[in-house]
């Protein structure tokens, strides 16, 4: 393989890794921020789940006299760890949510905050980085082979 093209690969598979990397770090600020706003006004209750897709599940939760709706869903309540989980409640179990009594919308699975978020983050980037590692020693040996 030509040098020139293996270095312009390569920078290329970093700049995406960057990206990610840099993606990953706004989710991890988002969720820290959403953790403080949680934890400044907490309530907590029990949500009934509504739907589920993927590792989102769609709650609804009484916060009031009107129950609320959490369209966007929450990312992955089940599992101890959550990494690698089929775990996930099915419509009509319950669930126990933790949210901002100032701002109901803010809401998040018990127990799991930012330390939670952050641990899956880094296994993702660790995999992530790991590939972008591999591809780069396939490209030094092409080159190194002509």
């Amino acid at each position: 393989m030509n040098p020139a093209a293996a270095t312009w690969t390569w920078r290329g598979l970093a700049a995406v890794g960057c990206l990610v990397t840099v993606m990953c770090g706004l989710l991890l600020a988002g969720t820290w921020r959403d953790d403080r706003k949680i934890d400044a006004d907490m309530s907590t209750t029990r949500a009934e789940v509504v739907s589920t897709v993927s590792n989102k599940v769609v709650v609804r939760y009484a916060v009031t006299a009107a129950p609320s709706l959490r369209t966007n869903g929450l990312l992955s309540p089940g599992g101890v760890f959550g990494l690698f989980t089929t775990d996930v409640p099915q419509p009509g179990e319950g669930v126990m949510v933790e949210y901002s009594r100032a701002n109901p919308d803010l809401v998040r699975v018990a127990d799991r905050g930012f330390e939670w978020a952050a641990f899956r983050v880094a296994a993702f980037l660790a995999v992530v980085w790991a590939a972008l590692g591999g591809l780069r020693l396939l490209l030094w040996r092409l080159v190194r082979r002509g």
